[in-house]
């Protein structure tokens, strides 16, 4: 288990949208992404990242079941990793939305 510092707390679990929506939140808080540190269990980060990342990553109700261009690109990063869509590398929202619709067509 990893000793988690003193003002630092740890975001659980390692997904590529855990990393960039805590890289996201840096940024929002004014941190320098590289004090976000991958470790076994998720991503150590400073207090004011977690912070950052508490407010700024839970999908909120929405007027669509899925996202939609209104979406922050966290929040579809977030939505996309709860209902198990790859977005296939996509960091552009219309690339994001794109990969969904194309995931929801497969389904369909």
């Amino acid at each position: 288990m990893t000793e988690i510092p003193e003002g630092y707390a740890l975001i659980e679990g390692r997904s590529r949208a855990n990393a960039q929506a805590a890289l996201e939140a840096a940024d929002r808080a004014g941190v320098d992404q590289a004090r976000v540190r991958a470790v076994d269990e998720g991503y150590l980060v400073p207090m004011a990242v977690a912070d950052a990342y508490t407010s700024g990553t839970t999908v909120a109700p929405q007027d669509s079941a899925t996202p939609t261009e209104e979406w922050k690109n966290a929040d579809i990063v977030a939505w996309a990793d709860a209902h198990d869509v790859e977005l296939g590398g996509a960091s552009k929202k219309a690339d994001m939305l794109a990969a969904i619709a194309a995931a929801a067509d497969k389904e369909g």
